[in-house]
């Protein structure tokens, strides 16, 4: 476990912190349209090629999955398309789906996530957030091990 790399920190092995981008090995504000970026761009834009622009609209092409404008997803034919929302007990496995509020895609089924002391499956993810599937029981991690 390692803390998150601060403004103008090396970012070359850790990850930096929130509202921050590694670009060049020094994590850096989030750009701007246009400007260079690794992974993430001020809102509503998306890091393509390493250049942050606006996202593609409804219809248009996701070659890589990440081109698409806020609220659009890509499909399995790598079109921008508003998400078809399924509920519960519904699959949620094919490209374009997003399970209804309050529920999360578990095993390809839109479910409940588990609370705190549910039994569940390690390696389902089927526990709700902030929470995993310690030894058969969903349950808070111990973060001290990280210390």
């Amino acid at each position: 476990c390692t803390a998150n790399v601060e403004q103008g920190g090396d970012c070359s092995f850790a990850l930096c912190k929130r509202g921050l981008d590694c670009v060049g090995g020094t994590c850096q504000p989030l750009s701007s349209q246009g400007q260079p970026c690794s992974l993430y761009c001020q809102a509503d834009l998306r890091c393509v090629g390493g250049t942050c622009q606006a996202g593609a609209q409804e219809g248009g092409p996701c070659p890589s999955g990440i081109e698409c404008a806020p609220g659009l997803r890509c499909d399995s034919t790598a079109i921008c398309r508003k998400p078809v929302v399924v509920t519960d007990g519904q699959d949620c496995s094919s490209a374009g789906t997003v399970c209804a509020s309050g529920l999360s895609c578990t095993n390809g089924v839109c479910a409940t996530p588990k609370t705190e002391g549910d039994s569940c499956t390690v390696g389902n993810f089927e526990c709700g957030t902030y929470l995993l599937c310690v030894s058969g029981k969903c349950a808070a991690p111990d973060y001290a091990l990280c210390k």
